[in-house]
């Protein structure tokens, strides 16, 4: 039981990073011939309410962690929740990044496996005195993180314990 779920939840994870990766491209050609503005009118807000979603979700999750028996499917409900999080840090970082170092800056961060793009975004940020979105995007990466160690914590802690048999009293024989 324990080996499968915790493969179940490194599948899932590899299959949201798959997604993502994917997703890239794909956001790119929509920038080349749509423009930036259409992703920060269309998607920006669709990610909004899923990474909003994911966040309201985490104390239902967290109530599902109280007994054993849902604490592995409330761990990785907290790890999907943290990815869905990640997203909408992502596309909003992406559009910070365009509006604040250009577009120039912004193809260098996704050339950094993407998440080049919120440090980008940080650091333009930072540069331009937008110190309310500089802590935003930072707490958000504190948060993302946390969130996926409490989910990994909640998994480990869902397998079951070996049980070992009480020791076996002396033979003296």
């Amino acid at each position: 039981m324990s080996g499968r779920f915790r493969e179940t939840l490194e599948g899932i994870g590899g299959c949201l990073l798959y997604i993502a990766f994917s997703a890239i491209p794909i956001l790119l050609l929509i920038a080349l011939f749509k423009s930036m503005r259409w992703i920060a009118d269309v998607v920006l807000p669709i990610c909004g309410w899923v990474g909003g979603i994911g966040l309201v979700l985490v104390p239902v999750f967290l109530i599902l962690a109280i007994p054993r028996l849902t604490r592995g499917w409330a761990g990785l409900g907290i790890t999907l929740s943290s990815y869905a999080i990640g997203l909408s840090l992502w596309v909003w970082s992406l559009v910070i990044a365009y509006t604040l170092a250009g577009p120039i800056w912004m193809i260098i961060g996704l050339l950094f496996a993407g998440v080049g793009v919120i440090a980008i975004a940080a650091i333009a940020a930072a540069l331009h005195g937008e110190w309310l979105i500089f802590i935003e995007i930072i707490v958000s990466i504190f948060v993302i993180w946390l969130l996926r160690f409490l989910g990994s914590y909640l998994v480990e802690k869902s397998e079951p314990q070996e049980q070992y048999p009480p020791p076996l009293p002396p033979d003296f024989q």
